[in-house]
C-alpha cells in the first residue's frame, strides 16, 4: 500500500512537471502571412527649391506581402531559436530628378522583386504563465526575380538633341542588387494557445535593400525601415 502511494505520487509529481514545462516552451505558428510597409530614409522632397540638384529624389515603398514558415530549434528542451525561410514580395516607385530643362535629368520608375530570405531568430518568452514572447534576430535574402519600368528623360545632355525620353523595361538588379540584410526585431503576444490565428508585430531594418541614383549616375545603398503586421496559422488543428 505504502509503494503504491509512494507510486502515484511519483507520477502526480512528474505530471505538473511536464505541465510546467509545457507552459515554458516557446509555440511558433507553422505559418505566417505578413503585410508590412517599407519606408526609405533619406528622401529629398521638393521644396520649391526648384534649382536645386537633388530636388525631388524620392523611392517611396508599397505595402509588401511576405510568406514564411518557422522551424523551431531546441536549446535545453525550450524552443529558445527558430530558423524561418520565406518568401517576399516588394514594389518601390522612385522620382529622381536634377538639373533643370535645360540640363538635367527626370526619372521615373516602379520597380518589383520577388526574393526568397531566411531569418535566424532567439526567442524570449514573458514571464508567468503567459505564452506570449519577443524575439530578435537576422534576416538575409535574394532577389530572384527583379523588374523595372518606367521612363528616363535627360534634357540637354546629348548634343542637338534638347530632350531625350527613354521607355525603361529591364531587370531591376541596378536598383535591388542580389543580395541584401538586415536586423529584425518582433513581439508575439499573449494568445490562448487553441487559438487558429496568433497575430504578431515585426520591424525590420536593411542596411541595403535599395539603391538610389546619384547624380551623375552613381548610386549608393539606402537604410530602409520596415514594419509587418503578421498572422500566424496553426495548421495542425
Amino acid at each position: 500500500m505504502k509503494f503504491n502511494s509512494t507510486i502515484t505520487i511519483a507520477i502526480l509529481l512528474c505530471f505538473m512537471t511536464l505541465s510546467s514545462f509545457a507552459q515554458l516552451k516557446i509555440k511558433s505558428p507553422d505559418l505566417k502571412i505578413g503585410i508590412g510597409y517599407p519606408y526609405v530614409l533619406g528622401n529629398v522632397n521638393e521644396t520649391g527649391d526648384k534649382d536645386s540638384y537633388y530636388a525631388p529624389n524620392s523611392i517611396v515603398g508599397m505595402p509588401t506581402l511576405s510568406v514564411e514558415k518557422p522551424f523551431p530549434i531546441e536549446h535545453k528542451r525550450k524552443n529558445k531559436f527558430s530558423f524561418n525561410p520565406g518568401a517576399a514580395y516588394y514594389f518601390f516607385k522612385e522620382h529622381q530628378k536634377w538639373g533643370n530643362e535645360v540640363k538635367g535629368k527626370d526619372n521615373h520608375l516602379n520597380h518589383q522583386s520577388l526574393s526568397i530570405y531566411s531569418k535566424f531568430l532567439y526567442q524570449k518568452k514573458f514571464y508567468g504563465r503567459n505564452n506570449g514572447f519577443i524575439y530578435l534576430g537576422a534576416i538575409g535574402g535574394f532577389h530572384l526575380l527583379t523588374k523595372s519600368k518606367g521612363t528616363r528623360i535627360n534634357y540637354g545632355l546629348i548634343p542637338n538633341e534638347p530632350e531625350v525620353k527613354y521607355p525603361i523595361n529591364e531587370t531591376g538588379k541596378r536598383f535591388y542588387g542580389s543580395f541584401y540584410y538586415g536586423a529584425v526585431l518582433g513581439v508575439q503576444p499573449k494568445s490562448k494557445i487553441t487559438n487558429v490565428i496568433k497575430p504578431s508585430f515585426e520591424a525590420m531594418f536593411f542596411p541595403g535593400l535599395v539603391k538610389r541614383e546619384k547624380r551623375l549616375d552613381k548610386l549608393s545603398y539606402e537604410m530602409v525601415a520596415q514594419v509587418t503586421i503578421f498572422l500566424g496559422l496553426r495548421l495542425d488543428k
